[in-house]
């Protein structure tokens, strides 16, 4: 394998160069349907918050650290 020489490495956590949201919206409405919430609307509540803070907000009687883990495991 070669080597590439560089001066920086840039970081698209935004959505600006590549959109994640097929991803994310995949994760979350998979998430949705296995706990037996509607799909459509958490990914609603989940656009724009932390993964964890969705978990909270919607099923405050889940390990939301652990979904937490699951969940970027998935994306």
């Amino acid at each position: 394998m070669g080597s590439i020489e560089c001066g920086g490495v840039l970081f698209d956590l935004d959505g600006v160069l590549v959109d994640s949201t097929p991803g994310v919206t995949r994760v979350w409405r998979g998430w949705a349907i296995e706990h037996g919430y509607d799909p459509t609307e958490i990914v609603k509540l989940a656009h724009g918050r932390r993964a964890i803070e969705t978990v909270q907000l919607v099923a405050p009687h889940l390990d939301s650290a652990a979904e937490l883990v699951e969940l970027e495991r998935r994306e």
